[in-house]
């Protein structure tokens, strides 16, 4: 396990679900603009410190803060700016993949159904595990 600013992250190395280029770790400062790009695979973009301005047909001039995720299909296009110093994780997929059978199970309880339509979702503790031990 690694340790960053006195919050332990799970080393998924070591797991035998392990895949390469599948979650990407990003920390860009306050005022980072990333303009508008085409989502080349599906994406859930979670936030895990800050507050970023996202703006996409799915999600139009939406803020995402701390414990928040939101999903963009292939192909959408998307733009962010960076209000505050912000860390996030990136999952990228063609197909939805189980990438941590352990946390699945957890993740199942806190489901509540379907959206009606795409909107900005708050993490519930067991989804949280996926970045904090």
């Amino acid at each position: 396990m690694c340790q960053e600013r006195g919050s332990i992250y799970t080393n998924c190395v070591s797991c035998n679900q392990y895949q390469k280029h599948v979650f990407a770790y990003r920390s860009f400062p306050r005022g980072v603009f990333v303009p508008r790009e085409k989502c080349p695979q599906n994406r859930i973009y979670f936030v895990l410190e800050g507050e970023v301005w996202v703006n996409s047909d799915e999600h139009p001039d939406t803020i995402l803060r701390a414990g928040q995720f939101i999903l963009q299909p292939v192909g959408s296009r998307i733009e962010y700016r960076v209000h505050t110093p912000t860390e996030s994780i990136l999952y990228s997929f063609d197909r939805i993949q189980n990438v941590c059978e352990e946390r699945v199970k957890s993740g199942l309880g806190c489901l509540e159904g379907a959206f009606p339509a795409p909107k900005v979702m708050t993490a519930c503790s067991a989804l949280r595990t996926f970045w904090i031990v």
